[in-house]
């Protein structure tokens, strides 16, 4: 599966051994569009497949997860205005399970 897809900002670092993804991410970076903190965001990592129809997908995700903001989950991506994303990020110093729908702007 991973070979099959196409990276938008791809990592200096990341391998795939054995069918698993690891990835070290590159300093800030991230998703994020027209939110009231004022600033976008389209720099984060993403491994695209297209699919066509209905689909089911499913990620484990396990991570050295330290600084404020680390994240690391699943994506559905149209394009940089319109996309939802879930997954484990750092908040309040604490690992938390979250989500973000954009639809032009995040929520």
């Amino acid at each position: 599966m991973f070979n099959n897809g196409i990276w938008l900002n791809e990592p200096r670092h990341w391998s795939v051994t054995e069918g698993r993804l690891t990835v070290t991410t590159d300093p800030e970076t991230d998703f994020w569009q027209q939110t009231h903190y004022g600033f976008c965001r389209d720099s984060g990592h993403f491994l695209g497949v297209s699919v066509n129809g209905d689909f089911t997908a499913q990620v484990h995700v396990q991570g050295d997860f330290k600084t404020l903001y680390d994240q690391a989950g699943l994506m559905v991506r149209v394009d940089e205005r319109n996309w939802v994303k879930t997954g484990v990020e750092v908040s309040d110093g604490a690992l938390m399970l979250g989500s973000v729908l954009t639809c032009g702007q995040s929520d």
